[in-house]
């Protein structure tokens, strides 16, 4: 994922510099992407409070779909088709979970989570698999994580339940986690935890190594 802060630093660093985001997988790419340019102060204001992450439109080689979803504006699995988007797997295996066919056309279930606004642009909440909930509210790490990274004293963030206890693990740049909690009170709910450093994926230094972290913290 490519966050609002590391593109405002982008953008701070290089004024004239056009900043375009894409989104996509190793099954499909692209997916969709937005110019930064385009992304508006409501935008902004929304992923820092927590709605995901605005990605844009689908490219036009794209169709996309949010699956169990019964409108355009709640939240479901996104699903691609398209002549670049991979029809099947090696020997077939992992298929019946990821693959599905509708309206003659293969789909490829990505395993994220979000929907599209009202102007078909597409946002992002998080893995299908990283989803949890508290009494009946659903929590979308990603778009929690999304939020509290546009924090200055937060360097990284992961939200995940671990032995169903709602965690919010916090990498500071200070040791103010007192003043952090009083700013980020709206996400009251879950339970913060200071880290000396958040374990990231070797491949993918955006994206935290969720199992890691789950070692790490049951060893605390």
């Amino acid at each position: 994922p490519v966050f609002p802060h590391l593109i405002d630093a982008m953008q701070t660093a290089y004024p004239d510099l056009k900043i375009i985001t894409v989104y996509g997988s190793t099954e499909a790419e692209p997916i969709a992407h937005i110019a930064w340019d385009d992304v508006r102060k409501e935008d902004h204001q929304a992923m820092q409070s927590g709605e995901g992450l605005l990605v844009g439109k689908a490219v036009s080689v794209t169709t996309v779909m949010i699956c169990e979803s019964a409108d355009s504006n709640k939240i479901g699995e996104i699903a691609v088709t398209g002549d670049h988007v991979l029809k099947g797997y090696l020997n077939g295996n992992g298929d019946s979970e990821s693959k599905f066919i509708y309206q003659d056309k293969i789909w490829h279930r990505t395993g994220d989570m979000g929907y599209l606004d009202n102007q078909n642009r597409l946002w992002l909440v998080g893995r299908k698999n990283a989803v949890f909930q508290i009494s009946d509210k659903q929590i979308y790490p990603f778009g929690i994580e999304c939020a509290v990274l546009h924090h200055p004293s937060v360097l990284r963030c992961a939200v995940m339940e671990l032995s169903s206890r709602p965690l919010l693990c916090l990498e500071l740049s200070d040791d103010n986690l007192e003043q952090v909690t009083e700013d980020l009170d709206q996400y009251s709910f879950l339970e913060f935890i200071q880290l000396p450093s958040i374990p990231m994926d070797k491949r993918h230094n955006a994206k935290v190594d969720y199992p890691e972290l789950k070692k790490m913290l049951e060893q605390l």
